[in-house]
């Protein structure tokens, strides 16, 4: 039999411990807070020689979510607005784990 013990197998396992991380979001960013948090699995990349790049959410997928959210018609272009400066803040923060 090729393979270790269980008990070596099991400690080989690396554990991580979940981090709670508590911050504050003002009322008035919730909207947009919450339409990024919706559009967490988004992200358009790129994946090549160089590995994976993000280049940014999925816009087609942004409307659905401001449906889904019940966002109103007349809030969309101040919330995608507020959504694109998370979104710049975000890409280097995500390009910058992938080199």
């Amino acid at each position: 039999m090729l393979s270790a013990p269980p008990e070596v197998i099991e400690a080989a396992i690396p554990r991580v411990e979940p981090v709670a991380v508590d911050f504050l979001v003002w009322e008035e960013n919730w909207r947009a807070v919450s339409l990024f948090a919706g559009l967490a699995t988004q992200w358009r990349m790129h994946i090549g020689m160089a590995g994976v790049h993000y280049q940014g959410l999925d816009y087609d997928a942004v409307k659905t979510v401001l449906m889904l959210k019940r966002v109103p018609r007349s809030a969309w272009p101040e919330t995608f607005d507020d959504l694109q400066v998370m979104e710049r803040a975000a890409l280097p923060l995500l390009n910058e784990s992938k080199q």
